[in-house]
């Protein structure tokens, strides 16, 4: 099952297909996740084509084509516009999620940052689309982001490549 485009597609549809076989998700339940572009686009057309409602949380920051693929693809996109303590938005955007998970009454927050079927999907896609590429690999260069990516990645390359600095 090889997920194609953003490398945020993988941890997307593994968490909405994992919260759906769980059964977390169901067809009433309201998909809600902060966002700085990549998942929330990913989450808004997986949401889509399973016709399921997505609030994505978003603030000044996001990228004028996330946030018109957000817009078309969305009934709802929540903006935040106070910086939190540090200066940025992230405690701000997830104040919210909260705020929302409580007043929607059948509501299911993703939970990119600490989600284990974010790291179980880039274990599982991201790295095994890797090793199916490359017969031997000495170093591998990850972005950290939520560190889904880098955790996933990292420990099945060392599994199958044990000499490979990541």
């Amino acid at each position: 099952h090889s997920v194609v485009g953003s490398l945020k597609d993988r941890p997307a549809y593994y968490m909405l297909r994992d919260a759906i076989r769980r059964g977390d998700v169901r067809q009433t339940t309201t998909v809600i996740e902060s966002s700085s572009g990549n998942t929330g686009s990913a989450l808004a057309v997986f949401c889509r084509v399973l016709g399921l409602a997505f609030v994505p949380i978003v603030d000044p920051n996001i990228q004028k084509h996330y946030l018109g693929l957000l817009e078309s693809a969305c009934a709802q996109v929540v903006r935040v516009d106070q910086r939190d303590e540090t200066g940025g938005y992230l405690k701000t955007r997830l104040g919210k999620v909260m705020e929302l998970l409580e007043t929607i009454g059948d509501a299911f927050w993703t939970d990119q940052y600490s989600n284990p079927s974010a790291m179980a999907a880039h274990y599982e896609l991201t790295a095994g689309e890797i090793i199916a590429s490359f017969p031997a690999l000495d170093y591998v260069f990850v972005g950290v982001s939520t560190a889904g990516t880098i955790a996933g990645v990292s420990r099945r390359l060392k599994a199958h490549f044990p000499s490979v600095k990541v």
